[in-house]
């Protein structure tokens, strides 16, 4: 994270990056997702829209290090998670949650 100003930092990645536990979605972390233990807080966005919440997940994924991993990901690349939460391109942007734990329950909020 690169420091804006004290106590505020800005977060850039390439994609397919992984810094802490924010990840932009890509075929890569797709499959480390897979095995990834937390719950997922997935911001799901269309193109050229990701962007725009990088800092806003970045701020609410420093109060859930342990809880959640906090992935954004772009529906045209992933466009199995939209019907994987029952969504459609209307409803875009937002987030859904996918606990892993036993059951694996799915929420769109």
């Amino acid at each position: 994270p690169k420091q804006v100003q004290p106590g505020v930092h800005k977060l850039d990645f390439e994609k397919g990056q992984m810094l802490a536990n924010v990840v932009r979605m890509s075929q890569r972390t797709a499959r480390i997702l897979h095995y990834e233990q937390r719950h997922k807080v997935m911001v799901l966005f269309s193109a050229g829209k990701g962007d725009e919440f990088i800092d806003v997940v970045g701020r609410v994924a420093i109060d859930h290090p342990q809880d959640f991993k906090f992935v954004l990901a772009n529906v045209q690349h992933f466009n199995d998670l939209m019907q994987m939460f029952d969504l459609k391109t209307s409803d875009l942007p937002t987030a859904v949650i996918h606990k892993t734990s036993r059951g694996e329950a799915k929420y769109a909020m």
